[in-house]
């Protein structure tokens, strides 16, 4: 195709060529021609060198002939299987038939060593590494056990024993090292726990250390529980020390979350105002109301009131405290006019005596606690009476009433319980 390409790379070593029956297999990444003919003043002889191609260096190197020098041979087979290569029948000089069959090991001159890292073949968990003369090809064993996925260069023992090193690093041999000999001292199981490792901002949290050993926190502090405030997200570290000298440590962090804004409560009429829209809890003299959740809430009695809000990651802010004082239920006194609302409490059926007949026109309104009009009517002159029906429109909670005329402008608070 397009894509081929052919390209001359190196020349076979012998200078007059190689002509006639040339064989040849390959072992990882060298292909080995172990015998072919030269031709000399038009004679075929065999040669006795053997030569190996290198595809990695791209070089021809001289290797192990086939040892049968002086005796021709023609149309061998040739193959290889594992690392080994082999060579088998074919015909002589004489044209006899051969049925030998020939085994060919490359030689290895690859050997595992293992280096000690460390002054002493004696020390802690995990403070000592072994280390290999070849960066790839390593397995590591224990007591002549693989250690599974103990692959690399370096191994850090963590259990005494015989620790040897198998290296394949060639493709056509592989060597083990003499067994290394290794005690390991146990290191203590450093452990920090905690019942929150999340606080608010200005909360405090208490780590607990484990472990066999001294302690020693990164805050220099040595006591089994260390109790901290941490202003901002902070990491802590504990050491265990353990009678053999050996060390671990154990790091947790504290993760600080921020307060929300603190809201405001004001009063506003008869209702009570969180400055937040959102994550309100309304408290009656400094405990919760039950289902009180909303922005705005209506008290139903006297008091302290405050307002706690809290935030997504459970951080909470309260308000300023505002003492809120129900008002009695008094007359209403317009000019030259008297008026009584009764009954009060009601289940929503209330009448407005005025005593005697009023001398001006009157509007009569009822509000909610959210200032919608839930009752509007014009009072004539004259009139006495007044019935008002707030059975079908209307929920449990304290209503404003207004009357208002020419004199003047009166408020009444109602309470409907039905």
């Amino acid at each position: 195709t397009t894509a081929d390409k052919w390209t001359s790379i190196a020349n076979y070593p012998i200078s007059t060529g190689v002509g006639g029956d040339v064989r040849a297999f390959v072992l990882g990444s060298k292909a080995y021609l172990p015998f072919g003919f030269t031709p000399i003043n038009s004679t075929n002889v065999d040669f006795s060198l053997g030569y190996v191609y290198d595809t990695i260096s791209k070089a021809w190197s001289q290797f192990t002939n086939f040892g049968k020098n002086g005796i021709e041979r023609s149309f061998a087979s040739s193959f290889s299987i594992g690392n080994y290569g082999y060579l088998s029948s074919g015909t002589d000089s004489l044209g006899n038939l051969l049925n030998d069959l020939w085994e060919f090991k490359p030689f290895c001159s690859d050997t595992a060593i293992v280096t000690n890292n460390v002054s002493s073949s004696t020390f802690c968990s995990g403070a000592g590494s072994l280390s290999s003369n070849n960066p790839t090809g390593n397995q590591w064993l224990l007591n002549g056990n693989l250690i599974s996925g103990a692959t690399s260069q370096n191994i850090f023992p963590t259990q005494s024993g015989f620790y040897t090193l198998k290296n394949t690093a060639s493709l056509t041999c592989s060597s083990t090292s003499s067994p290394f000999s290794v005690t390991v001292l146990p290191a203590p199981n450093a452990l920090i726990t905690t019942k929150n490792n999340s606080i608010c901002k200005g909360s405090s949290d208490t780590l607990v250390a484990s472990g066999i050993g001294k302690y020693l926190w990164s805050t220099t502090d040595t006591t089994t529980k260390l109790m901290v405030t941490p202003s901002s997200t902070t990491p802590y570290t504990l050491t265990v020390t353990g009678s053999n000298s050996c060390t671990s440590t154990a790091t947790i962090t504290i993760t600080v979350n921020s307060l929300p804004a603190a809201p405001v409560a004001q009063v506003n009429g008869s209702i009570l105002a969180s400055s937040s829209s959102t994550g309100n809890q309304w408290n009656l003299n400094g405990n919760p109301i039950i289902g009180a959740t909303n922005q705005f809430y209506t008290p139903t009695q006297s008091g302290f009131y405050s307002v706690t809000v809290t935030g997504t990651d459970g951080c909470f802010a309260t308000s300023n405290i505002v003492n809120y004082s129900m008002s009695g239920i008094n007359n209403i006194s317009l000019q030259n006019t008297s008026a009584r609302v009764f009954p009060n409490p009601s289940n929503g059926a209330i009448s407005v005596d005025f005593g005697s007949a009023i001398n001006e026109e009157l509007v009569l309104r009822i509000s909610n606690t959210l200032g919608q009009v839930v009752y509007f009517k014009i009072i004539p002159t004259g009139s006495q009476v007044v019935t008002v029906n707030l059975k079908e429109n209307s929920d449990n909670g304290i209503y404003t009433l207004i009357l208002r005329g020419n004199s003047g402008t009166k408020v009444q608070k109602i309470l409907i319980e039905k």
